[in-house]
């Protein structure tokens, strides 16, 4: 069971999102060259200043997000008149909003969402469910907009589950008193759009906002949290074969990857398309790219058409968020359901002729549930893969593993193996599921890169390990089906740890790089030593909390344990004073004048700043552009 199945409902509204984007810039992360006037500017200027959004606070909120239809259990759509689900509205709870981060600033393309709670609320304050939703990143980021594109036209998608804490009075609602009861294991599956993100601060109406649109249904223990088990489309089709999408977050067929849903015992199709068709203008309606009708592949290369898809009626984005069930007026024959069980299918378009634009993967599809983790030396992380073809699993079949990294020689040495231990190769089970185990080991400080000419080395903490899994013998079609792993290193404090021995760069980093943070409570200047010692208990209580937490310190995730650690014992173990051990300081050092185009990154490091005309386009975008990764394949004997 999941958000695709009959039993759901749709929402649609707005959302709001307010990163911290200082640590975009690899050069913020130099203490001793950071000048805040400066580097806490926002704006796109050709100095090294904050970004668009310097003191963003990672904020995530759902704003006026309204139910706009619901399916029963039969397939029905539940009326507003007779239904006392309308009534209610989908909002975001806590005191503290959700929180929304980049796994690293060398991969800002999986955004995950922590400490968000969901609440179905209406008028009057009664609750009728409230939920906490797993944390998750993004996947399927691609340009839904019109060109030139930009973070604004972009789109991704978001599919977790919404873990139930408590229900409410549901007498009112058909479809919620369902709903209940289908939800055995108190797990709803949620997937929600978001595009339209506008980073224009002159328009404080559109400021850090988008739309969002999505579904929720039942969910279920034993099923992924984070995809759907079922029929994979993507596969742009050329006269020379398949081909993948550019890093720009565009595709060829304008069209971009979904998935979808053979439910033989209702007989019907169901597809998921909100984020795969394109709108305009950015956050707009459906654009028309011919009439679009699902059909087989037969054999001879020919295709069968058997139900159109209405994507251009008025609001069918917002009403339906992009799920149709087909054939609609009809059921499946079975014929039909023969063809479809054992056949690719595929999205056809009547534009000037009849061509298909994407299909259903015909070989087979592989997929990681959770694909992403932070990882510290001597923690494994466990990716759970399926491998299926047109919706059944694949048994006994071999994936073979990948480390990515940036082309040249030289970017072997700054991803040492080492520091992440995995299999060249796993085979799936009965079932089609395989497991992929990984161990981290200290990788040192691999990413470093020069501030000044006397060659000043300042590292970003650990490594961010991207590896591909295929199917043997078969590429990866889709781009996002990676892993993404940062290893952090192992930090080492001064013994005892004093602020000017070891902690004062550390929480002076963390202050520069989020000024939200620097205004945590009154007067908490992070890089000031009183400041930090008279909110130690604050501090630490923040700390200590667990990373899923609204409250959690940092609000970007990006601590390994070792750091923490030696935080936390610095803010505990306290000096004659009663005071977290100021230590002695450090002989001051000279500044060096240099111009900030002199700065060179080492291979493997994060890149240098762009100029301040791509700047203006976005984070994300951005990052797709800057990757550039070749398949570093190791012995498979």
């Amino acid at each position: 069971m999941s958000y695709l199945d009959t039993l759901r409902f749709h929402f649609a509204g707005r959302f709001f999102s307010n990163p911290s984007t200082v640590n975009n810039d690899p050069g913020h992360y130099d203490n001793f060259n950071f000048d805040r006037t400066i580097n806490w500017k926002p704006g796109f200027s050709s100095e090294a200043d904050g970004w668009w959004n310097p003191e963003g606070a990672n904020a995530f909120q759902f704003r006026n997000v309204r139910i706009k239809a619901a399916v029963y259990e039969d397939g029905s759509l539940a009326s507003s008149d007779t239904d006392g689900l309308f009534r209610f509205s989908v909002e975001s709870r806590g005191v503290n909003p959700g929180k929304m981060v980049d796994l690293d600033p060398d991969q800002q393309l999986v955004s995950m969402i922590f400490g968000l709670d969901i609440a179905l609320i209406d008028d009057a304050g009664r609750i009728a469910l409230e939920g906490v939703f797993e944390p998750a990143p993004f996947t399927d980021i691609w340009r839904k907009g019109p060109p030139p594109g930009g973070d604004e036209a972009a789109c991704a998608a978001y599919q977790s589950v919404l873990n139930v804490r408590s229900w409410g009075d549901v007498t009112s609602s058909r479809f919620l008193q369902q709903l209940k009861n289908a939800a055995g294991d108190n797990i709803l599956s949620v997937k929600f759009n978001l595009d339209g993100y506008s980073m224009n601060a002159a328009d404080a109406a559109k400021f850090a906002q988008g739309r969002i649109v999505g579904t929720l249904g039942p969910g279920k223990a034993t099923e992924p949290r984070h995809w759907i088990v079922g029929r994979h489309f993507g596969n742009e089709v050329h006269p020379t074969g398949p081909r993948a999408p550019s890093p720009r977050f565009v595709t060829d067929s304008g069209v971009n990857y979904f998935v979808g849903m053979h439910d033989e015992t209702r007989r019907k199709i169901r597809l998921d398309l909100g984020n795969a068709l394109p709108v305009a203008p950015a956050a707009g309606p459906n654009q028309d790219i011919g009439e679009l009708f699902l059909g087989w592949r037969n054999a001879n290369g020919t295709v069968t058409e058997f139900a159109q898809i209405p994507y251009l009626a008025p609001n069918w984005y917002e009403r339906t968020a992009g799920i149709i069930e087909l054939p609609q007026e009809r059921e499946l024959t079975a014929a039909e359901t023969q063809s479809i069980a054992t056949s690719p299918l595929c999205l056809v378009a009547h534009r000037q002729a009849q061509r298909p634009i994407v299909s259903e993967e015909p070989k087979a599809h592989i997929r990681a549930d959770m694909f992403v983790a932070r990882l510290n030396p001597g923690e494994t992380a466990v990716f759970r893969l399926h491998a299926s073809r047109l919706g059944r699993p694949l048994p006994n079949t071999r994936i073979n593993i990948g480390l990515l990294i940036p082309p040249g020689q030289d970017a072997k040495a700054d991803f040492p193996r080492a520091a992440l231990s995995m299999p060249t190769s796993v085979t799936t089970d009965a079932a089609g599921n395989a497991e992929v185990t990984m161990l981290a080991s200290d990788p040192g400080n691999p990413r470093f890169f020069y501030t000044d000419p006397d060659n000043r080395r300042v590292h970003v903490d650990g490594q961010v390990y991207m590896v591909t899994y295929a199917i043997e013998g078969e590429p990866q079609p889709n781009p996002s089906n990676i892993l993404s792993i940062l290893v952090w290193n192992n930090f080492v404090p001064d013994e005892p740890p004093t602020w000017e021995g070891s902690m004062g760069a550390v929480f002076t980093q963390y202050g520069n790089l989020y000024p939200w943070m620097t205004k945590f409570g009154p007067l908490l200047d992070l890089a000031n030593y009183a400041q930090v010692a008279a909110a130690r208990e604050r501090i630490r209580a923040v700390l200590l909390l667990a990373e899923s937490n609204q409250h959690y310190m940092p609000v970007t995730r990006d601590l390994s344990k070792s750091r923490r650690a030696a935080m936390l014992r610095w803010l505990t173990e306290l000096g004659a004073d009663g005071l977290p051990r100021r230590g002695v300081p450090a002989a001051p050092e000279v500044a060096v004048a240099f111009e900030p185009a002199a700065k060179k990154a080492a291979a493997g490091a994060p890149s240098e700043r762009p100029p301040a005309a791509e700047m203006e386009r976005g984070s994300k975008t951005i990052a797709a552009e800057r990757r550039r990764m070749v398949l570093d394949t190791p012995d498979r004997r």
